[in-house]
């Protein structure tokens, strides 16, 4: 029989890995962040820059205020306790906010920016954890002298 594209389709290996591994993560409350369409801007923080500043789309990435965490609690008053749930919420909340973000910028004296993965970007919660970790120390004193912030801080043990 010859080939027929529309009846006979081979995915692609690395998309069905990645699926995999998503869901394995997703069982373990793990999941990547959610699609932009389902974020907002922090609103209120500095206004929101012109797009033409945001080269790398951080405009618009943020969890709106009254979004629930992925651990289930309410992202206003709840701790989370997964600290991949945290450290993404928390480079969410500073890459939302102009104020944050600069003020993330010149405490780290660096010229990275904390990543955020997506979910089709099978390496990007790995490129995230390692952009976390060289920015580890940025990320700390944010976290501990932003009151916004300070739910997002991680413990030694979950470095």
């Amino acid at each position: 029989d010859p080939f027929h594209e529309t009846k006979q389709h081979v995915p692609c290996l690395a998309h069905v890995m990645n699926l995999a591994v998503q869901a394995m993560l997703g069982k373990n409350g793990l999941h990547a962040t959610a699609p932009r369409e389902s974020i907002s801007f922090d609103a209120d923080d500095d206004a929101c820059p012109n797009a033409d500043d945001d080269p790398m789309g951080l405009i618009n990435t943020g969890l709106a205020e009254d979004d629930a965490d992925a651990d289930g609690g309410e992202a206003n008053n709840t701790p989370t306790r997964n600290p991949l749930v945290k450290l993404r919420e928390g480079i969410v909340k500073i890459r939302t906010s102009p104020l944050k973000l600069d003020k993330f910028k010149d405490s780290s004296g660096s010229h990275l920016v904390l990543l955020l993965d997506v979910r089709t970007r099978w390496n990007s919660t790995y490129k995230m954890i390692e952009h976390a970790i060289r920015l580890k120390d940025a990320y700390v004193r944010i976290c501990n002298v932003d009151d916004d912030l300070v739910k997002y801080s991680l413990q030694e043990s979950d470095w």
